[in-house]
């Protein structure tokens, strides 16, 4: 009887011992699955840590670089704005300047047209004496009334363009004399 139990017992327990090993290959497939699994997923991960990194770094370095660039920009707008402020003092006294000479200019073309008119009134005033004086040349000069015709030769030109005036309407002419030795003493004319 012994062997009537045992046997259908070691049975059992094989058939059990059989099916628990299935359900432990079963368990260990899944866990060598569920392993890998998680190894993949630890590499990808490290993987896409590893390209996070790597583009963190890439970020960082271009970062330093665009902030280098910055500065160096910021250094450049500030050396611009200190040429750009001098430019524009420049430009303020360059105007100041200008307006300071087109006052000027127009205070000297002022001064021109005032000098201009004085020129013309005072060149008017020359020619009417100028005149005058002429109509005093074409006159007999008082002077000569009372010089004699054997007076110095200068003055006997001058009296005698007049005489010649005179005595042309009468159609006569005059008698030359000898001139004497002695010559009177020339008179200035006044």
């Amino acid at each position: 009887m012994k062997v009537h139990i045992v046997l259908p017992l070691t049975i059992v327990v094989s058939v059990a011992l059989l099916g628990f090993l299935k359900v432990l290959k079963k368990e260990e497939v899944k866990q060598e699955k569920r392993t890998r699994f998680q190894e993949i997923k630890v590499r990808v991960s490290a993987d896409v840590l590893e390209e996070y990194l790597k583009e963190k770094a890439e970020t960082e370095q271009r970062l330093r670089k665009a902030e280098e660039e910055q500065r160096t920009l910021e250094e450049q707008m500030n050396a611009l704005k200190a040429k750009e402020e001098k430019a524009t003092k420049d430009v303020d006294i360059c105007k100041a300047e200008t307006k300071t000479e087109t006052d000027q200019l127009a205070a000297a073309e002022a001064e021109v047209n005032k000098l201009k008119g004085e020129l013309e009134k005072e060149s008017s005033s020359w020619k009417t004496e100028q005149e005058a004086l002429k109509q005093q040349l074409e006159k007999q000069s008082p002077v000569c009334n009372y010089v004699k015709e054997e007076s110095a030769a200068q003055t006997r030109t001058l009296c005698a363009g007049e005489a010649q005036k005179k005595e042309e309407p009468k159609a006569e002419e005059p008698k030359k004399e000898e001139p004497k030795a002695e010559e009177p003493k020339k008179e200035e004319p006044k």
